[in-house]
């Protein structure tokens, strides 16, 4: 009897797991770690049009060039993910890079790092969602950091209606803006949880019985 119930919990436990992570999405090069800048160097320089290593690309019509740098000792700021990270536009040259992935029908959270890349004024980028030129999360998200900060989460959470591609669109406002460790994961339905908790409370009452 253990046996069995153990294995039913598993398989419950596992169908939750399954709700958190179906849909899942890959940003490829999220944390800017391609092209690998060889040691002697300390950046790699992108002009509009270019592709960043993998995945991103340096909008046609970006405003400015982009720059991977690699973490030096000591110098602000510190990567948290990986030891590279994109630095797109120095005020009043701002660029945009930009993404496309394959996503379900689903809610997702677009998870990022933004740090202010130097110590004399803040950071702020817009990142927007656009499927079909059209934007799903209803226009440019901005973020903000303040001067001098280091790597900082920021998150933005949206929802796909139809199985497509969409274009992650990320466009400097402010400052010295650094960017590093984008990431896409499901947000389960309210529905799929609740369903799976009312499969799994009474087997967890008759258990304790």
């Amino acid at each position: 009897m253990t046996i069995c119930f153990r294995g039913v919990i598993a398989c419950v436990f596992a169908a939750t797991i399954a709700a958190v992570s179906v849909n899942a999405a890959v940003v490829t090069n999220g944390s800017f770690e391609t092209p690998d800048i060889p040691d002697g160097s300390s950046f790699a320089f992108f002009n509009p049009g270019d592709p960043i290593g993998a995945g991103w690309v340096v909008d046609p019509a970006s405003g400015s060039a982009v720059l991977i740098l690699k973490e030096a000792a000591g110098v602000h700021p510190a990567v948290l993910d990986g030891d590279q990270y994109a630095l797109i536009g120095l005020a009043p040259d701002f660029a945009t890079i930009r993404q496309d992935v394959a996503l379900d029908a689903a809610i997702y959270r677009l998870s990022f790092q933004l740090a202010a890349a130097d110590t004399i004024s803040d950071a702020g980028i817009s990142v927007d969602i656009l499927r079909g030129g059209t934007s799903v999360v209803g226009g440019p998200a901005g973020f903000f950091v303040p001067t001098g900060s280091g790597f900082m989460d920021q998150s933005l959470d949206f929802t796909t209606s139809t199985a497509d591609n969409y274009r992650i669109v990320l466009t400097a406002t402010a400052g010295a803006a650094a960017i590093d460790a984008f990431q896409i994961t499901a947000i389960p339905e309210p529905s799929s949880v609740a369903v799976l908790a009312a499969i799994a409370l009474p087997l967890v009452i008759r258990r304790r019985r």
